[in-house]
């Protein structure tokens, strides 16, 4: 250390003056004045001992020495770069280890520089702008007190006592800045946390929290450990609440060396096994686990509690069997559910279950039957013999639908293919009403296509038509052929006649001419009834309902229609009075606002519940009962009362809601103004056109076994209430969808067309009722017919109803 202390201006312009600033130097006193420092009384002095300098006060108060910005009262020890303020002016202590160096800032400049360093030490400059050198002596200053200043040493005591002090005031700061919240935690943790960038301090169930954003953990032995975010505010007695979730116990499904296998647990698909890791409440869950051509297994699995585990092994069963086909010849290409396995001899892995079994080999006959297979059964069926294959006669007759018989066997109607036995000769027949029969030998040989026309020679008879008014147009099977007052020359075959003229209702008849007996048809027709009545009404439902006008028709089916039944005799019979008719089935929704605890079910997987589908499963009663309920909220009389413990239509029938009549459902499904009677909802023949109702097609294969396997209306089962084409009298469905309950007791009648039935209701008793129209459930000819008469008195998944009124 060198024995000088320099002193330097910092701008180097200015001159430092003596007596400002005493410095000891060797037992004297030298002043320096510093810029900006008045008068010549002295502020401060700088002292030396041993290797260090310091800094005393010229008064304890005096308030104009700073050391770092601090008001010194006492003696400092300076250190390098400690800033000293004496007065306005600045020192700033430099000190290298080879000298100690005070720069002075002058306060009245902005600039601010640094001189050149000096060499120590050597002669003190003459000049009075040169630097001031002075040698300090060896000198202990007193303190204020008169004691003398020793160097400064660390004090435990002192050290402690200043921790305390700190640890104090900071406890006291966070007390009174802090806020006190509850924090609930359902169920109970066995361990809860609040972290953050400051402390907490907890009181029981409360806790003392600097407002900010702090992390909550909690945790419980069977619960997923939580952790969420806690944001504190400023106001007081906050309160905060949290939930544990139960941790779910976990299963593990295995299924061998058979993977793949589809998994549901309570119905819903939870993967493929093996499955590891299904996480399930405490408590019973139904597992199913299913695999094409296995087995369904289905358990019923128990979780003990959160966290446990559960391994359920399954053995997956094969749901086949091996099946050997055998054939005679052998080779023919088997076929199960349609398709191939391959050709016999065979033994083929055949799914459990019903099929159908083809053996087609090139000629010989397809040969086709049921196969019935139990799973894991090894079935071997007798050895198939097949038949030569047939020959084929195609024939086409000229008029068409013509009766055709092979060997007095009925074949079906023309146009018609024919398989034929080869190699022998068969007689054909060929018969059409009102025609002569044509009779032939034929015979064709093995595999063989033949092509034959006949041309039926017709018959005819006579039939004289008049009417009352005359001048009436006469229509001839819908045809239109002049007026009335002539005579008709007609093939002899049944024939639909309709008399009509503007004013008068509609006359309509069948008739067959006779050869060589001439008949005849006199009219007097009626003025048209009811004018001014509203084309349709609502029901209090919202439901539509069309006026149907009256007239006269024939109900049933001749005797030669295919399908026809028993119980379809002809009658003639008039409707005198015009009803209005619903133009849809009543829906489940419109069925429950009467009785909200029926149920139409189910049929196989498919919901018949649908609210805009038909109701079904109703009895005849609770049809009739359901019409009452509309009438009571309309105000009008009700039709069905007691008779004892039956329920029975009143008469004549009042104007209130009530179920058809059989002839004006017939009326209203079959006839339309100025046509023949339909024998289909869509027409005359077949095949059914697409769209044209919902009946037993394709997608109800599954569930009827039968059907249609050339039409598909995309409905399984019921269709909603009116889809598909309405007929002429604006109507939905009454000829498919579901069958539909009338109001007649059921009855076969005896054959009637010489007198005229009008207005018939049916019997008075009886057990059944009577059921018209084809169902979503019905494929054959004879029920798709709009003649076919069904009866019942039990609820079926294809019956419903419609509603209808008899005007005022």
């Amino acid at each position: 250390m060198s024995d000088q202390i320099f002193v330097e201006d910092l701008d180097g312009s200015r001159e430092l003056h003596p007596a400002a600033f005493p410095i000891p130097i060797g037992g004297h006193r030298s002043a320096i004045r510093l810029p900006g420092v008045e008068g010549h009384e002295a502020l401060a002095w700088i002292g030396r001992h041993e290797d260090a300098i310091f800094l005393q006060p010229a008064e304890p108060a005096n308030e104009r020495v700073t050391c770092n910005g601090v008001l010194l009262t006492t003696s400092q020890w300076l250190v390098d770069g400690d800033v000293l303020g004496i007065g306005p002016a600045r020192l700033v202590v430099a000190d290298d280890g080879t000298r100690i160096l005070l720069k002075v800032e002058d306060p009245t400049s902005d600039a601010l520089t640094y001189p050149p360093e000096l060499k120590p030490p050597g002669p003190p400059p003459v000049t009075p702008s040169g630097p001031l050198i002075v040698t300090p002596a060896e000198y202990s200053p007193a303190d204020l007190h008169g004691r003398p200043v020793s160097r400064w040493r660390v004090r435990p005591a002192l050290i402690l006592e200043a921790s305390l002090l700190l640890a104090l005031s900071t406890l006291l700061w966070f007390v009174f800045t802090a806020r006190s919240i509850e924090i609930t935690v359902e169920p109970e943790p066995d361990r809860i946390a609040i972290r953050g960038t400051l402390p907490t301090i907890r009181f029981g169930g409360r806790y003392l929290v600097r407002p900010g954003d702090y992390t909550v953990t909690a945790a419980r032995q069977g619960y997923r450990p939580l952790t969420a975010p806690l944001q504190v505010g400023r106001q007081s007695d906050q309160q905060f609440q949290f939930e544990l979730e139960q941790m779910p116990g976990l299963l593990t499904v295995e299924t061998g060396s058979v993977e793949g296998a589809e998994v549901l647990v309570d119905g819903f698909p939870a993967g493929l096994t093996p499955l590891s890791g299904i996480e399930l409440a405490a408590g019973n869950h139904r597992i199913l686990v299913r695999k094409e051509r296995y087995q369904e297994y289905l358990a019923e699995v128990t979780i003990e509690g959160p966290g446990s585990a559960r391994t359920l092994a399954v053995e997956m069963v094969p749901d086949w069997a091996e099946v050997t086909f055998r054939s005679k010849p052998a080779g023919a290409t088997v076929k199960v559910a349609g398709k191939a396995v391959g050709r016999t001899p065979i033994t083929a892995e055949v799914i459990s279950g019903i099929h159908t079994l083809e053996v087609l080999l090139e000629g010989y006959r397809p040969h086709s039957d049921r196969l019935r297979v139990v799973a894991n059964e090894p079935l071997t069926p007798t050895t198939i013999v097949l038949q030569p294959a047939e020959g084929n006669l195609s024939l086409a007759t000229d008029p068409a639908q013509a009766t055709v018989t092979v060997d007095g066997e009925y074949r079906g109607t023309t146009p018609i293919e024919l398989d034929l036995v080869p190699n022998e000769e068969h007689e054909l027949e060929v018969s059409r009403a009102g025609h002569l029969s044509h009779v032939e030998r034929i015979r064709v040989r093995p595999g063989e296509s033949r092509q034959l026309a006949v041309t039926l020679q017709p018959m005819r008879g006579s039939i004289a038509v008049s009417s009352r008014p005359p001048g009436a147009e006469i229509l001839v099977d819908g045809e239109s052929v002049g007026s009335t007052d002539q005579t008709l020359s007609l093939p002899a075959v049944e024939h639909v006649i309709e008399v009509r003229k503007d004013g008068y209702q509609p006359y309509r008849t069948q008739v067959q001419p006779r050869p060589g007996l001439p008949q005849e048809i006199a009219v007097t027709l009626q003025p048209v009834t009811s004018p001014g009545l509203p084309d349709e009404i609502l029901t209090p439902q919202g439901v539509q309902m069309n006026l149907i006008a009256p007239g006269r028709f024939t109900m049933g089916a001749s005797r030669r229609e295919p399908g026809r039944r028993a119980n379809e005799t002809l009658r003639e019979v008039e409707l005198t009075r015009p009803f209005y008719l619903a133009v849809r089935e009543v829906s489940n929704r419109e069925f429950r606002e009467f009785n909200d605890q029926h149920r139409s079910g189910t049929a196989g997987r498919h919901s018949l519940e649908t609210d805009h589908h038909p109701v079904v499963r109703v009895t005849w009663e609770d049809a009739a009962l359901y019409c009452n309920w509309l009438s009571e909220r309309e105000g009008l009389p009700p039709v069905y009362v007691r008779r004892g413990e039956t329920l029975v239509a009143r008469s004549p029938l009042p104007i209130g809601y009530r179920m058809p009549t059989e002839a004006e459902w017939a009326w209203a499904a079959r006839v339309a103004s100025g046509t023949s009677t339909l024998k289909y909802s869509w027409g005359d023949g077949l095949p059914i056109p697409e769209g044209s109702d919902n009946y037993g097609d394709r997608s109800a294969a599954p569930l009827l076994g039968d059907s249609l396997n050339d039409y598909d209306d995309g409905h399984p089962v019921t269709a909603p209430v009116g889809s598909f084409q309405p007929n002429p009298h604006g109507l939905f469905n009454v000829g498919g969808n579901v069958s539909e309950w009338v109001n007649d007791i059921y009855t076969i009648y005896p054959p009637n067309t010489e007198s005229v039935v009008r207005d018939p209701m049916g019997p008075s008793e009886g057990e059944y009722h009577v059921i018209r129209g084809a169902s979503w459930m019905d494929e054959s000819v004879s029920e798709l017919r709009l003649s076919y008469r069904d009866y019942g008195r039990d609820p079926r998944p294809d019956v419903g109803f419609r509603i209808a009124r008899s005007v005022e």
